[in-house]
């Protein structure tokens, strides 16, 4: 089941004034549309089983190996686990 989106307008609402609430908001939404567009490759990811590389495929490593990298360097810089 998915969240529902946070924005510093809803529930959680930022002091009036707040100097970061836009560049929060900004934040996830572009987090939204990343999470949509991850979602509808993982599902489109299944056309690699009729590739003809047969698993073999750089690129689809190289891809993978980027967003790991990215998600461990999120990972470090919020000091999360």
């Amino acid at each position: 089941m998915r969240n529902p989106p946070f924005r510093c307008d809803g529930p959680m609402q930022a002091p009036a004034g707040c100097p970061i609430a836009a560049d929060i908001n900004l934040v996830l939404d572009l987090s939204e549309d990343l999470n949509r567009a991850m979602r509808q490759l993982r599902r489109k990811l299944n056309a690699c089983q009729k590739c003809p590389s047969d698993g073999a495929c750089g690129f689809r490593r190289a891809f993978q190996g980027r967003v790991d990298a990215i998600i461990h360097e999120v990972n470090a810089e919020w000091g999360l686990p």
